[in-house]
């Protein structure tokens, strides 16, 4: 089942996590920002121009200015950090282990011989995966993997895949989480460069 946007519940409630997180750092980093200026009341006037909210519920957060406050956005440095822990990646055929957190697919192809009952999987991001142009042009050779990651990273800022990048990330928010392939050179995969990405700091 899908949400009235065509979002399923799981990422929905991900992305929703996701932007609670951020603003609560935000707001961690505006009391700061009042204490140091001498006022800590959260209800101060420092803390009402500094506050990261959700503006109208419209899900637009209003980041603390930190040209009034050298500490804004120390607590989102941190959240972001956070982000780089518990990424891991592994092949789909090996049997789940209960430190992979929420388990992802991000093969477009199913993997041959594979249940879908014995993968348990959290999610299939079919949506993530190289384009098959791609796949087909780099065919896991390992002299091209560094351009295969260049050209899957350019492909990654597409419409679609940007936003699939993105979901994978705020699953990824305060919780393992283990990207799949069905490749045997798992450190040569997309998988691989997926974690790389989203292990970066941005």
């Amino acid at each position: 089942m899908t949400s009235r946007t065509g979002t399923p519940p799981a990422l929905a409630a991900a992305d929703e996590r996701l932007l609670s997180e951020l603003a609560r750092q935000l707001r961690a980093d505006s009391i700061r920002c009042g204490t140091a200026a001498g006022s800590g009341h959260p209800t101060s006037a420092m803390f009402a121009a500094h506050s990261g909210r959700v503006d109208g519920g419209r899900g637009h957060l209003r980041v603390p200015d930190r040209r009034r406050c050298p500490r804004a956005g120390e607590g989102l440095k941190k959240w972001r950090q956070s982000m780089s822990t518990g990424i891991s990646v592994r092949r789909v055929y090996d049997d789940p282990s209960p430190e992979d957190g929420a388990r992802v697919l991000v093969d477009r192809v199913w993997p041959r011989g594979l249940r879908k009952d014995a993968a348990r999987l959290d999610e299939w991001a079919k949506d993530v995966a190289p384009s098959t142009e791609l796949r087909t042009w780099y065919h896991h050779d390992p002299a091209k993997f560094e351009e295969f990651r260049q050209r899957y990273t350019a492909e990654l800022e597409q419409p679609g895949r940007r936003e699939a990048l993105g979901r994978l990330r705020a699953l990824a928010v305060g919780k393992p989480v283990t990207l799949l392939t069905a490749t045997k050179a798992v450190d040569l995969s997309q998988a691989a460069v997926l974690a790389g990405l989203m292990r970066e700091a941005k």
